[in-house]
């Protein structure tokens, strides 16, 4: 837990090297040294992450938080309701992978769209001999 002031910033060493959880769980082999790298409050650029549903859904963000420092990396799964799918992602990301990992590089704004079975148009074939 960091003192008053200060923030946890990133985990240094083998194997964690470069991770931004504070809080993780792993394994060590002999030789391996980890040092947890800590940040004034106010010298780390913080940023929010703003994930709006259009549609029928939930969006599942790991690691959920407040805000996220630059370059740390975020899931996004998309899950549907029933009776709906996963379309697309939009704004500061784009496609429609229903999971999708991003890197933080300023304040993003993100939509995840759910559309719903049966919307769209139909074109009714008859096949047979004639």
């Amino acid at each position: 837990m960091p003192d008053t002031g200060w923030l946890f910033d990133r985990w240094v060493g083998a194997p964690l090297d470069g991770n931004r959880n504070a809080s993780v769980t792993t394994s060590f082999t002999a030789g391996n040294a980890v040092t947890a790298v800590f940040v004034k409050q106010g010298d780390i650029e913080t940023f929010q992450l703003d994930v709006v549903v259009a549609g029928q859904g939930s969006v599942v963000i790991s690691p959920e938080k407040q805000t996220y420092s630059k370059g740390e990396k975020v899931e996004l799964r998309a899950i549907p309701e029933p009776a709906w799918y996963f379309s697309s992602w939009a704004g500061d990301i784009t496609g429609n992978k229903e999971t999708t990992i991003l890197t933080v590089d300023g304040h993003m704004m993100i939509t995840a769209n759910f559309a719903q079975f049966g919307s769209g148009y139909y074109l009714p074939m008859v096949v047979g001999k004639g």
